[in-house]
């Protein structure tokens, strides 16, 4: 059994479908975790949704990203859900919302309720996991975790929010930074108990050759390749950008072997 993990795939499904050839991925005993962002901005968005929801096998777990949360904050502004809609007003508008619905709309396995199925998909999807591979702990996350220090004790969190147990204390953790933290991200040197494992925030941005300049030295990553960092190297970015003419990138978590597909 192998368990992997890919992130903010962007409506590239023929990317996906070429990377589980190329890993031989076998879903009655490997494991695959895609940590958010699976549509907007690519050209297959309906394709994705289509096989995660309807095809996928259930050894295919998937996380909320922050584009999946924007489309159920735009359908959630109207009274009914049995469709997918947005204002121009919505921040979903502004980050490819239009063109996503679109190819929802002109998929040719369009079916009345498939919106709302994916709405409803959607409203379930995870904010984290946290799983074991081989005697060693991973928090799957779309974005970003807060250590234990970036909270006082006594402070007051409303609304949908979780706690990650970090070595023995209760860290809470906002939805918002789950699903949006970049900067801090990068900069925070909290020497984690466990590995994270996230996307979000494409490597391929990023001078890192830079911040090691400036005196952050726990980094290693290989040209717009997935990113190791922090305290032990236990953060780990996996988002290489493929919707930014980048690269596809999975991380094996039981031996920390990489893997990309070029973007077709």
């Amino acid at each position: 059994m192998s368990v992997y993990c890919v992130s903010d795939l962007h409506g590239h499904f023929d990317e996906l479908m070429e990377l589980l050839e190329n890993i031989e991925f076998d879903p009655a005993k490997d494991e695959l975790y895609i940590l958010g962002d699976i549509i907007d901005r690519g050209p297959q968005s309906a394709e994705l949704l289509w096989w995660i929801i309807e095809e996928s096998p259930s050894s295919v777990h998937c996380l909320l990203g922050n584009h999946e949360d924007m489309m159920l904050a735009a359908a959630n502004n109207y009274y009914n859900r049995d469709k997918i809609e947005m204002r121009m007003s919505d921040p979903w508008a502004y980050n490819y919302g239009h063109e996503t619905l679109n190819q929802i709309r002109e998929f040719d396995r369009y079916y009345d309720g498939w919106e709302k199925k994916i709405l409803d998909w959607v409203d379930c999807l995870p904010l984290y996991y946290d799983i074991n591979v081989d005697g060693k702990r991973f928090v799957l996350v779309h974005a970003a975790l807060q250590s234990k220090e970036d909270f006082p004790d006594d402070c007051c969190f409303e609304g949908k929010n979780f706690i990650i147990n970090i070595d023995g204390v209760r860290a809470p953790q906002q939805t918002q930074a789950m699903l949006w933290n970049r900067r801090s991200w990068i900069s925070d040197d909290f020497e984690w108990p466990f590995d994270i494992v996230c996307g979000h925030t494409p490597v391929i941005g990023i001078k890192w050759d830079v911040l090691k300049a400036a005196g952050f030295d726990n980094i290693q990553t290989q040209e717009n390749g997935i990113v190791h960092l922090g305290k032990g190297f236990r953060k780990h970015m996996i988002d290489c950008g493929v919707n930014r003419n980048g690269q596809l990138g999975c991380l094996r978590l039981d031996d920390m072997r990489e893997f990309y597909v070029k973007k077709g």
